[in-house]
């Protein structure tokens, strides 16, 4: 994977990445608000990152440069994956203003042409908006939940329904898995929160357990755990492994090779960003120069990198090795 040149610089219109470990640089063209969801590329060349301004940027990561920003009419991209081929990339759509009939028409994963940025299909929907969204290891299946209280199944192929999950409360996370046999959801009732695992073919519940904390930071680890909300939870018996402390984790990514998670932390901007030890939950390294209160966070396939997305509509690429 082709990073731009260090020759460049923010200046010229190119980002210079950073070279040593725990050294970051913030991309120009920052977004006027909160940045809802961040997606990498399978070759890492695209980065594409959603507001809640109520755009979708797309950036080069090969040469540093900004390729396209257009706006999620009347909302906001939740969630984001670039599909296989990255030629297509996937936006999780909510509508907050208009009629029932805008609402309907644009609360759905909507499949964008990167190139032209224009839309070309739409295949799933929830009613009141999109919450998460995770492609199936294969590819071939999309996971979603979302405001209407069901998680469900979509062939991304003919954009059909293949399984519809009923939830106690509204959706919040979703996860594969990695060899595609369980999938993880959270729910956000008035009370309290919901982790369940489920088998993705017969839809049947293999696990639940009451969760009293903000789990949208959901993730599968290797050995089947789960990682939700700043916990580890294992992912027979529901039972906790260890804690983040403090909580809240407000966003997680899973790397798997070295069998880590790396989060953010979410309101204490001295926290950062953070990776734990999946096994034992210990600190292995904890970034918070400059502060960050992020909102998303990503990793490049690669694993060079980590991305995060603030409040403050930033979005800021970390060296992490």
């Amino acid at each position: 994977m082709r990073y731009c040149s260090t020759k460049q610089s923010i200046s010229s219109g190119g980002v210079e990445f950073p070279q040593s470990a725990g050294e970051s640089v913030a991309l120009p063209n920052a977004c006027s608000d909160t940045i809802t969801s961040l997606a990498v590329s399978a070759d890492g060349a695209f980065l594409a990152y959603g507001s809640a301004d109520g755009t979708v940027t797309v950036y080069d990561m090969e040469d540093g440069k900004m390729l396209k920003r257009f706006p999620i009419k009347k909302g906001r991209a939740m969630a984001l994956q670039f599909a296989k081929d990255r030629a297509r990339l996937l936006v999780g759509q909510t509508i907050f203003k208009g009629d029932s009939a805008a609402k309907k028409d644009g609360n759905v994963v909507r499949v964008y042409d990167v190139s032209s940025a224009e839309p070309v299909a739409d295949i799933a929907r929830h009613d009141g908006g999109i919450a998460a969204i995770e492609l199936s290891p294969a590819g071939d299946q999309l996971l979603t939940t979302g405001f209407d209280n069901a998680a469900r199944i979509w062939d991304l192929q003919t954009g059909t329904e293949v399984r519809s999950i009923p939830l106690a409360s509204r959706g919040l996370g979703v996860s594969w898995a990695g060899d595609g046999s369980r999938i993880a959801i959270t729910s956000f009732g008035s009370n309290d929160s919901m982790l369940q695992v489920f088998d993705p073919k017969s839809g049947r519940e293999l696990m639940s357990v009451s969760a009293p904390w903000d789990c949208s930071a959901l993730r599968f680890s290797a050995d089947g755990n789960v990682f939700a909300g700043g916990r580890m939870i294992n992912g027979n018996t529901g039972a906790t492994l260890w804690t983040c402390e403090p909580p809240p984790v407000f966003a997680a990514v899973m790397d798997i090779k070295n069998q880590l998670v790396v989060v953010c932390h979410g309101w204490d901007t001295k926290l950062g960003v953070v990776s734990y030890d999946v096994f034992s939950g210990q600190v292995v390294s904890h970034w918070a120069n400059p502060p960050i209160s992020g909102r998303a966070i990503t990793l490049t396939p690669d694993r060079r990198f980590i991305v995060t997305g603030d409040v403050n509509g930033e979005v800021r690429v970390w060296r992490r090795e």
